[in-house]
């Protein structure tokens, strides 16, 4: 199994210090195997070693950087989309910009070693999601098997309002196919999921999910229905268990 990739900046020599020692403790514990870069601040020469990385762990005042780590967050997605956040901060107001951004954490210096340890751990889970779609090589079929993609290319299937059409859309494009929510649904792997009566979605991009919202990876929510509510936080559930960091 590939490493966990981690990306932890910190302009404080001694609070650097802390997160290296509770974050490599902890993944130890986990038995998580990690390829980590720490660093004081952000330089754009770091953006294509940024590109790849699954978790960044930042602090938000960064001293004598361009970017400080809301700005360096955002920098993070432009360039991979699914990377997911931890923050580890002095600056509280920075709480509502930070819950806009993929954050599995945001975390009130001193550091407090339990905190984190959950943080990171919803973090893993939500890596391990992404990472899933990897090794789905089922095909979809639509439009009477007209229209044939992967399933790992497809992020959501929403029926189109007033018309026999569902729109598809994926990690390139948008696809409009002849076709039903109901009788896309049978044709898809366990690793979708209906939502209502109007959308579906794929596992490997729901981000996380609050009451009767899922928030997924890029930023767009969906509501659940009643009915559905117990059955996709039980798909969502049983689809993150699969370990795969």
């Amino acid at each position: 199994m590939k490493p966990l990739r981690v990306y932890v900046c910190e302009d404080e020599d001694l609070s650097l210090g802390v997160n290296k020692v509770v974050l490599e403790k902890i993944l130890h514990e986990k038995n998580i195997i990690a390829e980590i870069t720490y660093c004081h601040n952000y330089v754009e020469q770091d953006d294509q070693f940024l590109s790849t990385i699954e978790l960044a762990i930042l602090d938000i005042d960064l001293e004598g950087s361009v970017l400080n780590g809301i700005q360096l967050a955002r920098r993070i997605l432009e360039l991979n989309p699914c990377a997911v956040f931890i923050f580890i901060t002095s600056h509280r107001e920075f709480a509502h910009d930070a819950t806009k951004i993929h954050l599995s954490g945001f975390l009130d210096k001193p550091l407090n070693p339990f905190d984190f340890k959950d943080a990171l751990s919803r973090a893993i889970t939500q890596v391990n999601g992404y990472r899933m779609k990897n090794y789905n090589n089922n095909m979809a079929t639509f439009q009477n098997e007209k229209i044939l993609l992967k399933e790992k290319s497809i992020i959501s299937i929403e029926k189109v309002a007033k018309t026999h059409e569902v729109e598809i859309l994926t990690t390139e494009k948008k696809i409009w196919a002849f076709d039903s929510i109901k009788n896309t649904e049978k044709r898809l792997s366990s690793n979708f999921v209906k939502l209502n009566c109007s959308v579906i979605v794929n596992l490997s991009y729901v981000f996380n999910i609050e009451g009767d919202i899922v928030m997924m990876r890029g930023g767009a929510r969906y509501s659940v229905s009643v009915r559905n509510r117990i059955k996709v936080r039980k798909a969502y559930e049983e689809y993150i268990s699969r370990k795969f960091v």
